[in-house]
């Protein structure tokens, strides 16, 4: 009849729409999502079976037979390309295994591991947390108490200066981000990440000064100048040969900075890459645009910066991956290992330069593993 036929078109139209909205989507959710059309394609469709001819199996669902072929072909395959990415890494994997056994079996070592366990509770940055590149926070959506009170404490701020603004009360909150304004252009991202990481540079230098941080020198002088002068912005993955010196003798010696290779700003490739393939295109998720990696010889070094850098009024920490402990999982970062600090440069620098919200990342590893650690 009529009714019946009703039904099944609707059930077709129903499953053909959330297929759509499933394959719009990336990551993990298209296969979630691919399964529970096979699943409620065919329950549906037989819950109408049994309720127009009494009979569950009286006609098949050919829609959610077919859902059900592709969902097993898309988890085979996944699960595939997953085995063949894991067989790509296992050589790489075991012998950051064996570095991390070393220093694990070390006496030195250890105590100092597990010293640093104790410094990242205390500093409660939960490493899961969600990180984000976040806008100022504009006046107008402050309540009129708190607007004043801000007046009050920021008596520099002269109407004359932006009068339009100022009347319709589109200024900003320097260092207060706003929590349902995220940044939504990767321009933006790369611009405020530009001034960022010049600021950011001079706290690294600094840090890896009393800290006895190492930078890579490479064998030879590169070709072209260095992006951020003196050598300092060479990029790792322009050359990774070449051996760790201390940044207190490089910064003294001329010829060591015109070699020195420190991380330059990520790629703008790989950038997009990123976006879509795990950020689902939110370039509010890219927090290592701005980036720059220290090496320690020693634990205790390593320790000693993390401290250094928890204690500077330079930069505030929003978030801190350390990876050098037994409770992580090495198959996470293919065997993989340092401490991964997100943090924003706040100084009063930053602040007259807009740059104070955004998120930079700082990479603390050992000598070990930066010798073993490809570029990229």
């Amino acid at each position: 009849g009529a009714f019946p036929m009703m039904c099944e078109q609707l059930s077709v139209a129903w499953s053909a729409t959330f297929l759509c909205v499933v394959f719009a989507r990336q990551g993990p959710i298209v296969i979630h999502g691919t399964w529970c059309f096979a699943f409620f394609s065919i329950a549906g469709w037989q819950a109408l079976c049994y309720w127009f001819w009494w009979s569950p199996l009286e006609r098949h669902s050919y829609t959610g037979l077919l859902g059900l072929c592709l969902a097993l072909t898309v988890t085979i395959s996944r699960l595939r390309t997953v085995h063949q990415s894991k067989k790509l890494l296992r050589t790489d994997q075991a012998v950051y295994e064996d570095v991390w056994k070393k220093h694990s079996e070390d006496e030195d070592s250890r105590a100092c591991i597990e010293h640093l366990e104790r410094v990242v509770r205390m500093i409660g940055l939960d490493d899961h947390g969600s990180c984000q590149q976040h806008n100022r926070l504009r006046a107008d959506r402050l309540s009129t108490a708190q607007r004043q009170r801000y007046l009050t404490q920021q008596p520099h701020l002269n109407p004359h200066v932006f009068p339009l603004f100022w009347d319709i009360g589109h200024w900003y909150v320097p260092g207060r981000p706003d929590p349902r304004s995220l940044v939504s252009s990767l321009s933006q991202v790369y611009t405020a990440s530009a001034v960022a990481n010049l600021l950011l540079l001079e706290r690294v230098k600094n840090w890896a000064r009393v800290s006895s941080g190492m930078v890579r020198v490479l064998d030879i002088e590169p070709a072209e100048p260095a992006h951020g002068g003196e050598g300092e912005g060479v990029s790792m993955r322009d050359s990774i040969r070449g051996s760790f010196v201390l940044w207190s003798e490089v910064e003294n010696d001329p010829a060591l900075k015109a070699r020195t290779a420190m991380a330059a700003m990520k790629r703008h490739s790989r950038a997009i890459e990123k976006l879509y393939r795990c950020y689902s295109n939110q370039p509010s998720h890219l927090l290592d645009i701005s980036r720059y990696a220290l090496v320690f010889k020693a634990m205790k070094d390593l320790c000693m910066c993390v401290g250094v850098i928890s204690a500077d009024d330079n930069v505030r920490v929003e978030r801190l991956k350390n990876r050098l402990t037994h409770s992580h999982d090495p198959n996470e970062t293919g065997g993989y290992r340092d401490v991964l600090i997100n943090l924003r440069v706040v100084n009063k620098e930053a602040q007259q330069l807009g740059a104070e919200l955004t998120v930079c990342e700082v990479q603390l590893l050992l000598e070990d593993f930066a010798n073993v650690k490809t570029a990229e």
